[in-house]
């Protein structure tokens, strides 16, 4: 019997060992399990403020193009009005906008338990020039208030953004003492050397394509004439270079920095460009096609222009032409010269000794008045535009009038114009203007958590 009480003990102390480990083991697992949670909760707030830091970003990122954008406004001001004159000023100007409108912002309302927030003390605020770039460096904090605890989680990023192409940032100035030179530039002067032959010829007869059985010159099938897709007229110097030329203007391209004389004809041309200061032509300028012609100042023919086909003249001065002149097949006329009405009776105005025909789908345009002695046709709406008047030939001059004459006032939309005309009405400015880099979206490149 005492050997059965013996048993009964050493079977309640085995019994009461295993209760207390069970119940240790549950203890432990519990601790584990509310530790594990804790930690779970902390990663997922965390996870929150940072979520909150980058809405921060987001919202920074959009104000700061909007400030970059204010403030190129507002300095595109300044340099017209000569306020800021040097690039290093308008990106001083522009750090100092930055900088204030940052510590301007006011993040959007999330809820009462979570926000985000900048750092907007002035050493917190990093604006700083480097080589090509405007660096732009904010702290932004997300927080995320804990209701049942007296700590709340908070984590901060660095961000950095940056304002690129500081090199491409221009200050153009004009002249006080005199207005800006408004060209064409249609025809540029060839961008590749010319060989002597072409350079200031004596004659165009020998020196272009031609249609001679070899097609090395004009004389048939010798291979002793040079052919100049180019030529560059620069002599006489502020003088006219004068040609006796009749059809023979067989090159590419002219580029004359001097006026230039043409006595005879030159129809039939074919995909010719030509320059110059000034222009005359003694006789007809018929049968072209794909040609160009700009001068700087007055262009003058002594004849007719007819069936033209794609030719374009783009007069810096004054248009001259002693008879007819038939705009057909997409052609274009672009006149700069500008003449006040009281000079219609004398020689300063463009005018057309003949008749003016404007046909589907051509155009011209001019900056002052014309006078057409003989009929005035246009065949489609804003077929001429004009700043000014047609007038005729007569003593004192009366107006012509078309339903398809557009006339150019204060009101036109400049836009428009100028998808019609090009520059030919741009008005020369004595203001300084800004040629500008980009912005880039913002960069997180460090993150702390609090």
């Amino acid at each position: 019997m005492n050997s059965s009480k013996q048993e009964q003990g050493y079977a309640l102390i085995t019994v009461m060992l295993i209760i207390t480990v069970f119940t240790v083991l549950g203890f432990t697992f519990t601790a584990m399990a509310f530790s594990s949670l804790k930690q779970t909760q902390k990663v997922e707030k965390t996870s929150q403020s940072v979520a909150l830091a980058e809405m921060g970003v987001s919202y920074l990122d959009v104000a700061i193009q909007d400030i970059f954008k204010n403030t190129k406004i507002d300095i595109e001001g300044k340099v017209a009005r000569k306020e800021l004159t040097t690039v290093s000023q308008v990106v001083d100007y522009m750090k100092t906008s930055l900088k204030n409108g940052i510590k301007n912002i006011t993040p959007e309302h999330i809820d009462t338990n979570s926000s985000y927030s900048y750092v907007k003390d002035d050493d917190k605020i990093d604006i700083i020039a480097i080589g090509n770039l405007l660096k732009i460096r904010v702290n932004v904090t997300g927080t995320k208030i804990n209701p049942s605890s007296t700590e709340d989680t908070v984590s901060t990023l660095f961000v950095e953004m940056a304002i690129n192409n500081l090199g491409s940032i221009n200050i153009i100035k004009a002249d006080d003492a005199t207005a800006p030179e408004i060209t064409f530039g249609q025809v540029t002067r060839p961008d590749v050397a010319v060989a002597v032959e072409c350079t200031n010829p004596l004659s165009f007869a020998n020196i272009g394509q031609s249609n001679g059985n070899n097609g090395n010159g004009n004389n048939g099938n010798t291979n002793n004439n040079i052919i100049c897709a180019d030529v560059i007229i620069d002599k006489p110097v502020g003088g006219i270079k004068t040609y006796t030329e009749n059809n023979d203007v067989n090159v590419e391209k002219v580029y004359s920095t001097v006026g230039l004389n043409f006595t005879g004809n030159l129809n039939n041309r074919a995909g010719l460009e030509m320059y110059a200061i000034s222009l005359q032509m003694g006789s007809n300028f018929n049968n072209s096609k794909d040609v160009v012609v700009e001068t700087k100042n007055n262009f003058t023919i002594g004849s007719n222009v007819q069936n033209t086909d794609h030719t374009s003249f783009y007069v810096g001065g004054l248009l001259d032409i002693n008879g007819h002149l038939d705009l057909a097949n997409s052609s274009k006329v672009f006149i700069r010269g500008t003449r006040n009405p009281t000079e219609i009776t004398s020689n300063t105005i463009s005018k057309i000794n003949g008749n003016l025909n404007i046909l589907s789908g051509s155009r011209m345009c001019v900056n002052g008045d014309l006078k057409v002695k003989d009929a005035l046709n246009i065949a489609q709406q804003y077929g001429l535009i004009i700043k000014g008047k047609v007038y005729n030939f007569s003593t004192p001059a009366a107006v012509k009038v078309s339903p398809n004459i557009y006339y150019v006032t204060e009101d036109t939309d400049k836009d428009w114009l100028k998808t019609m005309c090009g520059n030919t009405f741009d008005e020369a400015s004595t203001l300084n203007s800004i040629e500008w880099g980009t912005l880039t979206n913002a960069v997180i490149n460090d993150v702390t958590y609090n």
